[in-house]
């Protein structure tokens, strides 16, 4: 099996400014599996842990949070006879005067490998 793609665990924290309450956001972002020998890699799934994505209603909810975009990034899985999955792009807007934001996530610096001629995909982006 080819290289999965990122996996980030953002996570934002702070007082909400609506409620006087504390929130803490924890959330798991998951890419595509790399390619089989027979099949193409699997959407959005994790490739370390049996979780998977949450929805993006649940975290506008219940934290003061706008997500504007949530989807597939085209392109982003290496090409080959059998292509892996493509990442996954979640943008979002922190609506709070303060909070505390800390990422841990991977393939920022290395792209996810290819196996038997297969290309890499491309790499994670955190701007």
């Amino acid at each position: 099996m080819g290289a999965h793609s990122h996996w980030s665990n953002p996570n934002i924290s702070g007082i909400d400014d609506r409620t006087g309450k504390q929130f803490v956001q924890y959330d798991l972002i998951f890419g595509g599996l790399g390619a089989l020998s027979w099949k193409d890699g699997t959407e959005a799934m994790s490739p370390v842990m049996n979780c998977s994505n949450i929805p993006i209603e649940v975290l506008e909810t219940n934290n003061p949070l706008l997500f504007h975009r949530f989807e597939m990034i085209a392109d982003s899985a290496g090409a080959g006879r059998q292509r892996g999955g493509c990442g996954v792009r979640k943008d979002v807007e922190i609506c709070n005067s303060t909070a505390l934001v800390t990422l841990l996530g991977d393939r920022h610096t290395t792209r996810p490998y290819g196996l038997l001629g297969g290309k890499p995909g491309q790499l994670a982006r955190t701007p």
